[in-house]
């Protein structure tokens, strides 16, 4: 699969802020809120819940478990999870059709 370029977490935080509306004051960026929900948001929080480690969800009728939602995303781990080159190259096609013109860049 394609690699993307990844702008720092922080700087996303504040440009979603921006995008809905609610841009942090200077006094917030200096108490340092973007860092904390940056802290909080963070993979180990998030996959630490409760909430993310019991229960399940069911789409189509195929239950999920909850726990299965979290993978730590190490560049190129996907090998591990039994998905063909014929398959990777199938989501690149699907990735590339869909986020054509979106300002995404993919290498």
């Amino acid at each position: 699969m394609k690699r993307c370029y990844v702008i720092p977490t922080d700087r996303n935080v504040e440009k979603i802020a921006d995008f809905i509306g609610k841009p942090f004051s200077d006094i917030e960026k200096e108490a340092g809120i973007v860092g904390s929900i940056v802290e909080l948001c963070s993979f180990e929080k998030m996959s630490a819940l409760a909430a993310s480690m019991e229960g399940s969800q069911k789409l189509m009728n195929i239950e999920f478990q909850n726990d299965s939602f979290f993978r730590k995303g190490v560049v190129g781990d996907w090998m591990n999870y039994n998905i063909t080159p014929e398959m990777a190259g199938s989501l690149d096609k699907l990735v590339s059709e869909n986020f054509d013109g979106s300002g995404f860049t993919f290498m």
